[in-house]
């Protein structure tokens, strides 16, 4: 899924926060940037394990075939 925020969404927590749709567009706005920062941390962190992983398999095979 793409989402697509604009230069109003980002400057909306600056805005005066009185009104009601400002408050709830800048809790919105807000909720979705932490949703999308928190999948592209577990995306690098499910990266990083598996290359890890694969690093550490291919190390050890490679040792278990110079040992023979």
């Amino acid at each position: 899924m793409k989402t697509d925020l604009d230069n109003c969404c980002f400057n909306r927590p600056y805005d005066d926060q009185s009104y009601m749709n400002i408050s709830l567009e800048t809790q919105a706005k807000l909720m979705i940037q932490t949703v999308i920062l928190d999948y592209a941390k577990w995306q690098q962190e499910h990266f990083d394990n598996m290359f890890l992983e694969t690093f550490v398999n291919q190390a050890a095979d490679y040792a278990k075939d110079k040992g023979k």
